[in-house]
């Protein structure tokens, strides 16, 4: 009841706790949860409205780079028409109070018009990445788009009207690699290790595991089969959350579905892909 949409999830790399966040229609709000999903709690963040926050993730926080924060994205645009999208770093807390503030509010926005993205990653040194949701007229999946802000640049972001410019630095092309080009070519979330050197994309029907730099000043323009993993996956309806876990080995994931549909009642099935290397 709490978590019927489960857009975006994150495994805390300090304690044994998960962040939960729901899709477009959530109210200014997360939730945290012990790892098998038990004592569920949520926290209201103040100042926030969102439009259709759709990941979260963990890293630096902006101004006190320091200290951990979550950060939610508020970066979903399906009718691609937001001349503005925002991330929003709060202080990483345990335990968390009821109702907090956001440390910092930053707002982007893409050199080549709207975008609709559902995947994001803050590195250790500060780096924001988001990787887009591409699809065709046609309702075709389209090579992904991987973005990038450094620190220094959204520090500034304030506000809507001093919206700092994201960087282009390469494309997944999820439907060539996946062999699909519905459901199985569209990044739906992503995990990633701290340092970006290595990250998963999640579509609708499985996920792909990257060995790649995400600090480096390009992606590679053609990505060799060497540079990726396919990772089989229980599919579920709608999967749009998945985290490293706190060693940034295995990986959890979730769906949006309400679980009604799938014969679970009022709960939200989350998986573990145990890493066999």
């Amino acid at each position: 009841k709490i978590v019927p949409e489960s857009s975006g999830l994150i495994v805390s790399r300090k304690t044994d706790l998960i962040y939960h966040m729901n899709d477009s229609g959530t109210g200014p709000e997360f939730h945290v949860s012990n790892m098998d999903g038990s004592g569920i709690t949520t926290i209201h963040v103040d100042d926030f409205k969102p439009v259709d926050p759709e990941d979260m993730t963990i890293g630096p926080c902006a101004l006190t780079p320091d200290h951990s924060c979550v950060v939610i994205a508020d970066i979903g645009d399906n009718n691609k028409k937001r001349k503005v999208v925002d991330l929003v770093f709060i202080e990483e807390t345990v335990p968390f109070a009821k109702s907090v503030k956001p440390q910092l509010t930053a707002y982007f926005n893409y050199p080549d018009g709207a975008h609709n993205a559902e995947s994001l990653a803050v590195l250790d040194n500060g780096d924001v990445i988001i990787i887009t949701k591409e699809m065709s007229v046609l309702g075709l999946a389209t090579p992904a788009m991987v973005f990038r802000s450094k620190r220094a640049d959204y520090l500034k972001a304030i506000d809507a009207s001093k919206a700092v410019r994201l960087e282009k630095v390469g494309e997944l092309d999820l439907p060539s690699i996946n062999l699909q080009k519905g459901f199985g070519g569209l990044a739906t979330g992503m995990a990633t290790t701290s340092t970006g050197d290595r990250f998963t994309v999640l579509t609708y029907t499985g996920a792909i595991e990257f060995s790649l730099d995400l600090k480096s000043p390009k992606l590679p323009s053609v990505i060799s089969a060497a540079k990726y993993r396919m990772i089989p996956l229980l599919v579920l309806p709608q999967q749009e959350s998945i985290s490293y876990d706190k060693n940034e080995r295995d990986l959890i994931y979730s769906t949006e579905i309400p679980q009604r549909f799938l014969g679970f009642g009022d709960l939200a099935p989350m998986y573990r892909v145990r890493c066999a290397i």
